[in-house]
């Protein structure tokens, strides 16, 4: 599958070599599944009420076109192709601090500390001058420890991928969980059905 993917993603016709198989091979793994993410959950409301295979993906895929969800290694490709062009690595991330929201790349909501899963993924990788120098910035400047999404698209620019593979990595691989999420709420019956309260103006009487 890893091989597969690569040779989509890779500019020309060149064989990946053992090392970048692997390293897309363990992105794969990485990123298969992460408890109830935003597209992992609306798989799991489809499957809730017993929709078929194909439509219970295409609910999980609908949140990982967002860019807080599984689109955000795009703005880091943004970033790092920013600052290879010669934006010096601290006045690209200060024009992104004053953005709504954290820096694409940067902190996570589940690993408050460090995300496990980029620092697998950086280790393995050759070092890219331009990624280190905002690596570097980044922790001078105190932001959050990178995540998955700033490793992803370190790969994808160590290893000369196109622009926007970095969506489709996480895509790819979500999809195993999303099946293996599925199957298991079809034990279940409608166990995601809440309930609304309205909390607006009182309606009128009739006089």
């Amino acid at each position: 599958m890893a091989e597969r993917l690569w040779v989509a993603l890779a500019d020309g016709d060149a064989r990946p070599r053992p090392e970048q198989v692997a390293a897309l091979n363990a992105a794969l793994i990485l990123l298969a599944d992460h408890e109830l993410a935003a597209s992992t959950f609306a798989a799991r409301v489809a499957a809730s009420a017993w929709a078929g295979p194909y439509r219970v993906i295409l609910a999980g895929l609908g949140p990982l076109g967002g860019a807080l969800h599984g689109g955000a290694g795009l703005a880091v490709e943004a970033l790092l192709d920013e600052v290879a062009a010669g934006t010096d690595p601290g006045e690209a991330l200060d024009a992104r601090l004053g953005a709504a929201g954290p820096i694409p790349g940067f902190g996570h909501r589940v690993y408050r500390d460090r995300d496990p899963r980029a620092d697998h993924l950086l280790a393995s990788l050759s070092p890219d001058p331009f990624a280190a120098r905002i690596l570097e910035t980044a922790a001078a400047r105190g932001l959050p420890a990178p995540n998955v999404d700033f490793a992803l698209a370190a790969l994808v620019r160590a290893h000369g991928l196109r622009p926007g593979s970095s969506a489709t990595i996480f895509t790819v691989a979500r999809l195993a969980g999303i099946v293996a999420h599925a199957l298991e709420e079809y034990e279940h019956r409608l166990r995601f059905r809440p309930r609304a309260s309205y909390v607006g103006p009182a309606p009128r009487s009739t006089p």
